[in-house]
Protein backbone atom coordinates (compact mmCIF):
# COMPACT_ATOMS: atom_id res chain seq x y z
CA UNK A 1 0.00 0.00 0.00
CA UNK A 2 3.32 2.47 0.50
CA UNK A 3 3.94 2.29 -3.26
CA UNK A 4 0.33 2.92 -4.07
CA UNK A 5 0.02 5.55 -1.37
CA UNK A 6 2.89 7.27 -2.94
CA UNK A 7 2.32 7.11 -6.16
CA UNK A 8 -1.06 8.93 -5.59
CA UNK A 9 0.75 11.43 -3.33
CA UNK A 10 3.00 12.18 -6.83
CA UNK A 11 -0.36 12.34 -9.28
CA UNK A 12 -1.56 14.34 -6.95
CA UNK A 13 1.70 16.48 -6.63
CA UNK A 14 1.80 16.66 -10.58
CA UNK A 15 -1.89 17.94 -10.84
CA UNK A 16 -1.38 20.72 -8.77
CA UNK A 17 1.39 21.73 -10.19
CA UNK A 18 -0.45 21.52 -13.38
CA UNK A 19 -3.28 23.68 -12.03
CA UNK A 20 -1.30 26.12 -10.49
CA UNK A 21 0.24 26.71 -14.08
CA UNK A 22 -3.13 27.04 -15.82
CA UNK A 23 -3.82 30.01 -13.00
CA UNK A 24 -0.42 31.66 -13.61
CA UNK A 25 -1.25 31.15 -17.39
CA UNK A 26 -4.58 32.56 -16.99
CA UNK A 27 -3.71 35.46 -14.60
CA UNK A 28 -1.62 36.26 -17.45
CA UNK A 29 -3.64 36.86 -19.88
CA UNK A 30 -5.39 39.22 -18.11
CA UNK A 31 -5.23 42.94 -18.14
CA UNK A 32 -2.36 44.23 -16.31
CA UNK A 33 -4.76 46.36 -14.21
CA UNK A 34 -6.98 43.73 -13.16
CA UNK A 35 -4.22 41.60 -12.49
CA UNK A 36 -2.70 43.89 -10.20
CA UNK A 37 -5.92 44.70 -8.76
CA UNK A 38 -6.19 41.00 -8.37
CA UNK A 39 -2.66 40.59 -6.57
CA UNK A 40 -3.61 43.55 -4.04
CA UNK A 41 -7.08 42.20 -3.03
CA UNK A 42 -6.36 38.43 -2.42
CA UNK A 43 -3.03 37.73 -1.95
CA UNK A 44 -2.10 41.32 -0.12
CA UNK A 45 -5.36 41.62 1.78
CA UNK A 46 -5.60 45.03 0.62
CA UNK A 47 -9.27 46.47 0.90
CA UNK A 48 -10.87 47.69 -2.42
CA UNK A 49 -11.44 51.18 -1.37
CA UNK A 50 -7.66 51.54 -0.77
CA UNK A 51 -6.88 50.15 -3.79
CA UNK A 52 -9.30 52.15 -5.69
CA UNK A 53 -7.12 55.10 -4.25
CA UNK A 54 -3.69 53.89 -5.01
CA UNK A 55 -4.78 53.10 -8.78
CA UNK A 56 -6.43 56.54 -9.31
CA UNK A 57 -10.22 54.73 -10.01
CA UNK A 58 -13.41 54.04 -8.61
CA UNK A 59 -14.25 51.13 -6.50
CA UNK A 60 -16.71 50.33 -8.73
CA UNK A 61 -14.02 50.11 -11.38
CA UNK A 62 -11.59 47.68 -8.67
CA UNK A 63 -14.70 45.34 -8.57
CA UNK A 64 -15.50 45.23 -11.91
CA UNK A 65 -11.47 44.05 -12.86
CA UNK A 66 -12.24 41.54 -9.69
CA UNK A 67 -15.31 40.16 -11.43
CA UNK A 68 -12.98 39.30 -14.97
CA UNK A 69 -10.27 38.05 -12.72
CA UNK A 70 -13.41 35.79 -11.33
CA UNK A 71 -14.73 34.72 -14.39
CA UNK A 72 -11.39 33.74 -16.47
CA UNK A 73 -10.62 31.81 -12.58
CA UNK A 74 -14.31 29.92 -12.61
CA UNK A 75 -14.01 29.24 -16.38
CA UNK A 76 -10.72 27.15 -15.91
CA UNK A 77 -11.99 25.37 -12.75
CA UNK A 78 -14.99 24.74 -14.99
CA UNK A 79 -12.28 23.20 -17.74
CA UNK A 80 -10.27 21.34 -14.96
CA UNK A 81 -13.90 19.71 -13.04
CA UNK A 82 -14.33 18.45 -16.80
CA UNK A 83 -11.06 16.41 -16.97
Amino acid sequence: THSFTSSMGRTRQVAGRQMAEQVDATLARLPDRARDIFHRSRIGDQPQREIAREVGISVSTVESDLRKVYLALAELRERFDEE
